[in-house]
């Protein structure tokens, strides 16, 4: 095994959330010297059980093994509007990836904002969420994007609202931040001189903000209109009319150039399609799937 192979596999497994006990799994795997290997992880989120596949493959030319991609599997216990998928696939690029918690809240239906590095070098930042009503040759949902022209200030969604987290700004960065990264996010509703908690939403597609109660109903924007934020009254049409305009389909470019960490892998997307395997219940049994496409 190449020391600085397995270190540079080693940092991007962190850097994308994955823990140290799989370090061990992956030295003693490297040291077989298989052209291309797997390995299973098993992680409880809000929802369930989640089931991760990490994919690595050697480079035809040389000893070094690269992370290519991930497949993510979330059970039957997800709720609200998000549909539960079998497996998720993931990849894995040079500069920029998801991290194991942001494809988990892209599987669960909500939107994480990402800095991308184009084709051509530039670095970007874009909103991206799964479309559950579009999927590829290989049964993964497809991608949105939503980029800077589009026009969705989070910040300003979340600023028409009575958020008690707004007035210190140290909470509202956290906020922000949270929601950026695809949280569902508990925070404080102010109004009619009492406080409650809630549960928020970045919503790009939309360009507003998604509020749950604490028992994870959404609240409608009839419910939520008194309680806008005083100094924002009567300035926003757009968002009193969210439940309108919600069954109409926004246009944002998709499918944006990656540069890829390599091109391993693209042989294979090349095969039939492969029956998707799946992860019925809560179990704790790791399904091995076969190839989504690399």
């Amino acid at each position: 095994m190449q020391q600085r192979n397995y270190e540079f596999l080693c940092m991007q497994l962190r850097n994308a959330g994955f823990p140290a006990a799989l370090l061990e799994t992956l030295s003693q795997t490297l040291d077989k010297g298989a052209q291309e290997f797997q390995l299973n992880y098993l992680e409880t989120f809000e929802a369930g059980q989640t089931t991760v596949v990490l994919h690595f493959q050697k480079s035809q030319r040389s000893e070094f093994y690269f992370f290519t991609h991930f497949l993510l599997s979330v059970g039957d216990a997800l709720s609200g509007e998000a549909k539960p998928v079998s497996f998720q696939r993931f990849p894995v690029f040079k500069n920029k990836s998801f991290t194991l918690r942001e494809a988990y809240n892209l599987v669960s239906g909500r939107a994480v904002l990402k800095h991308f590095i184009g084709i051509h070098g530039d670095p970007y930042l874009a909103w991206v969420q799964l479309d559950f009503s579009r999927t590829d040759a290989y049964g993964n949902y497809r991608f949105q994007y939503y980029y800077p022209h589009y026009g969705y200030d989070l910040k300003a969604a979340v600023e028409k609202f009575p958020i008690g987290e707004l007035r210190d700004p140290a909470e509202k960065q956290r906020l922000l931040e949270a929601l950026a990264r695809g949280e569902r996010e508990r925070a404080t509703l102010l109004g009619s001189g009492k406080s409650r908690t809630c549960y928020l939403e970045a919503n790009p597609r939309f360009k507003s903000l998604k509020i749950f109660d604490e028992s994870m109903q959404r609240l409608s924007n009839r419910a939520l209109e008194p309680l806008h934020a005083p100094e924002k009254n009567g300035a926003n049409a757009e968002t009193a009319t969210v439940e309108a305009t919600e069954t109409q389909t926004p246009t944002s470019p998709e499918a944006p150039g990656f540069q890829e960490l390599a091109t391993l892998g693209r042989r294979s997307t090349k095969r039939p399609a492969a029956k998707k395997p799946g992860v019925k219940g809560k179990s704790t049994r790791t399904a091995k799937p076969k190839s989504h496409g690399a």
